[in-house]
């Protein structure tokens, strides 16, 4: 199995959830859809493109459970946040909450165009360690006011792992006339969608993670009432197409020159992916099962304790590390994390926790990894750490 992906092959990789990692499938199918660009890119562009870009979104709108008039193409999750966040129709004093898990990226970006726009941003304190699902739906519901205006929250939160109850959540805020956008940079692949189903407002998520496809590679999903309030992040020439899609659509099939290599992969992706187990619920099921494994395995090597009920996680665990070591700062952590790379061929993250209490560490499950490689990483820290 680890054959079939481009990773190199001597480094044990528990990294997944950062960049994602491609099948030789995908890979290939990017630098031939490259080739054939550049064979004759007038004839690509004018001709070819938009009719394969149309292809995609049937796909990617049957993967994800929705309208492939709904989904835009972005570059990754971060850039379609951000032209959410741009273009929102904000009051001056209106406030937006987030929480103390979602991704830093879009964290300030919140806060820089909050600040531009004089709205105020409150942020939900989401205890860690969790209990259950119901303290994250209680830490956010205290912090709507009738001034709130926008939620934005994570799918399946990327410093902690935790998949957020989003439907409830959904619920929740629009009982309270709250728009949604949901940061789902991990919720492709990952996990089950029926965006439509969800009632979310707007779902923006990663095709190059837990989907495996190139990277540069990502959608917005947008809720047909906003349609025709919303652009792309750049405004080009489909400003004066014939056409009835909405705008952020043709923007982002044209937001001028660009590379859409990256893109024309994503049913490759979904295909080849798919392939690996026989279905998506299967791999679904390896990753979770194995990451669950992984979890027990490193608990009792370590000596640590869950941060979390397992069925709030999918294919990324977080754990704290060991005492007297959680208290270690991110120099002493990125020092660590250069070691177990450099002497034992382990790629993993380490960072602090949330409130920054406590150091951890991420585990990612994916269909190249087997139980041997958490094992192989009990041993590097129960060799690293009584050093550190």
């Amino acid at each position: 199995m680890r054959a079939q992906f481009q990773l190199q092959q001597d480094v044990t990789f528990l990294n997944h959830g950062s960049y994602g990692a491609c099948l030789h499938d995908v890979t290939e199918h990017q630098i031939e859809m490259i080739r054939s660009l550049e064979r004759q890119p007038v004839k690509f562009f004018n001709k070819f493109l938009l009719p394969m870009l149309e292809d995609v979104r049937q796909v990617l709108g049957d993967f994800l459970g929705c309208s492939p008039s709904s989904l835009g193409f972005v570059r990754n999750a971060t850039s379609g946040i951000n032209s959410i966040l741009r273009q929102y129709p904000f009051d001056k004093g209106d406030e937006m909450v987030v929480t103390n898990h979602g991704y830093r990226a879009c964290a300030y970006a919140s806060s820089a165009v909050c600040k531009d726009k004089g709205v105020a941003v409150k942020v939900a304190e989401i205890p860690f360690p969790l209990e259950d699902h119901h303290q994250i739906i209680a830490s956010i519901q205290k912090c709507f006011s009738n001034k709130t205006k926008l939620l934005m929250v994570d799918h399946v939160s990327s410093p902690t792992g935790l998949i957020f109850p989003i439907k409830e959540i959904i619920d929740l805020a629009h009982e309270h006339q709250i728009t949604v956008i949901v940061d789902g940079a991990h919720g492709p692949g990952m996990l089950p969608l029926e965006l439509e189903g969800l009632g979310v407002d707007f779902y923006v998520g990663n095709c190059h993670k837990w989907l495996a496809a190139a990277k540069s590679s990502g959608f917005i999903f947008m809720d047909k009432r906003h349609h025709c309030h919303f652009r792309g992040e750049v405004i080009s020439h489909a400003q004066d197409w014939d056409s009835t899609a909405p705008f952020f659509q043709r923007d982002g099939d044209w937001p001028g020159t660009w590379d859409p290599s990256p893109v024309l992969t994503i049913p490759t992706a979904i295909s080849s992916m798919r392939s690996l187990f026989g279905s998506w619920d299967a791999l679904r099921e390896h990753n979770s099962s194995l990451v669950a494994a992984a979890t027990d395995l490193l608990t009792l090597q370590l000596g640590v304790s869950r941060l979390a009920p397992q069925y709030m996680f999918g294919s990324m665990v977080p754990l704290p590390l060991p005492l007297p070591f959680s208290s270690l700062d991110i120099a002493q952590l990125g020092s660590i994390k250069d070691r177990l790379l450099d002497e034992f061929m382990i790629e993993i993250p380490l960072y602090l926790s949330p409130n920054e209490s406590f150091s951890v560490f991420r585990i990612s499950a994916q269909a190249y990894n087997v139980l041997e490689d958490y094992k192989r990483l009990a041993e590097a820290f129960q060799a690293i750490l009584p050093k550190a």
